[in-house]
């Protein structure tokens, strides 16, 4: 490993469009050997995590939009593992098999930029969903206790040997708390029930599922959350649809920043104000139906189907690559393997500066789900 601790390169540049190389300013404890390049895993708050050469590191910066896309003019770099070999993505620590990059969180832990969404399949029908995905290569899996098929999604980790020991810990497992349970006490003995129906020793993810203004219970909440995060049961804390006033009620209240916030976005709904917010206080962005429930394949009077056709893949692909360069999580779901598959497939192009200012200004009014500042998911 390097000396000098964790802390790697610092580089001053500001934007840059496609990408970039950037000199890794490090000594090694141990000498070269011939014929060997070391890979080193580097991590810059909000954007995936790459592999490159033991001189260099090489990512994907968004392509040039408007400055609000950009949170950083000046990015930090930090050496979290070396490896020897070919570059892949990593999860956990782990080579992720399908080179899905990680995007690295405020409180030390890295999640796989891409996840398997699972709302509305049945408890029956989720466990082969799940089973599928894993076999493609997926290692985040989003769920939620209001989804009521945790038990199924604990059936198939446990059939794929992803519930415990070494497999466990390559995986990403996100669950939600019902809003009907917030509470101190009630939150702790919701997540009980979770973590049985998962059939898990912890999750990687908690997070409030919605934050219901009209009958606030998320600071007592919180406090149950930080309980099971001190216990090590829940690695990280986050929320859901919470907007900035929610956040900044809940930081006022609690003294603390989730870690995620996962929000209804994609082109036609961009919400810009929540994510540059999210950024200015170190939240990741994580991005629930990301191609508006497959409405925005349309989007834009064919431009979508012409960038697809452009760089000879689906117009999915296309948007859920927008999300990618933005730096935003995504989760997207399908019951399919193969497009399963396919949504996994995001990372042999790279949109133009042209391309992605397109999908930026699809951005419009109308939401396709629902409004945190009246609903309820029960």
């Amino acid at each position: 490993m390097p000396r000098g601790g964790e802390e790697g390169l610092r580089n001053g540049a500001g934007h840059h469009c496609g990408w970039r190389q950037i000199r890794v300013r490090e000594q090694w404890d141990e000498a070269p050997v011939a014929g060997v390049e070391r890979d080193v895993v580097m991590i810059m708050t909000g954007f995936p995590t790459w592999k490159a050469g033991h001189n260099h590191a090489v990512y994907p910066h968004a392509p040039c939009t408007p400055a609000a896309h950009h949170p950083h003019n000046r990015v930090q770099w930090r050496v979290v593992a070396v490896h020897e070999g070919a570059s892949q993505a990593m999860t956990n620590g782990h080579i992720n098999p399908a080179n899905v990059p990680d995007i690295a969180l405020k409180d030390g832990h890295s999640i796989p930029q891409v996840g398997l969404g699972v709302l509305r399949i049945d408890d029956e029908g989720v466990a082969p969903v799940v089973e599928s995905a894993l076999e493609a290569g997926y290692r985040h899996i989003d769920g939620a206790a209001g989804y009521n098929n945790e038990a199924g999604v604990g059936r198939a980790l446990a059939a794929s040997g992803y519930n415990t020991g070494a497999k466990r810990e390559t995986l990403w497992i996100t669950t939600k708390l019902r809003d009907s349970e917030q509470g101190y006490d009630s939150a702790l003995k919701a997540f009980d029930n979770s973590l049985k129906l998962l059939q898990l020793d912890y999750v990687d993810m908690y997070m409030i599922h919605w934050p219901t203004p009209f009958d606030w219970r998320s600071t007592d909440t919180w406090k149950a959350f930080v309980k099971l995060r001190d216990e090590g049961m829940a690695r990280t804390l986050g929320v859901c649809n919470f907007m900035p006033a929610d956040l900044k009620r809940l930081h006022e209240e609690t003294g603390a920043w989730p870690a995620v916030n996962q929000i209804e976005l994609h082109p036609t709904w961009q919400q810009r104000e929540v994510v540059a917010f999210c950024k200015k206080h170190g939240i990741a962005v994580e991005a629930y139906s990301p191609m508006a429930r497959g409405a925005d394949l349309n989007a834009g009077d064919g431009t979508i189907e012409k960038i697809a056709a452009a760089h000879e893949v689906s117009p999915a692909q296309v948007i859920l690559r927008w999300h990618i360069e933005n730096g935003t999580i995504i989760i997207p779901k399908s019951v399919h393997a193969d497009r399963q598959r396919e949504n996994l497939d995001l990372f042999g192009f790279a949109l133009t500066a042209d391309e992605h200012a397109a999908i930026d200004a699809l951005d419009g009014p109308t939401r396709a789900g629902h409004d945190p500042l009246t609903f309820t998911y029960a």
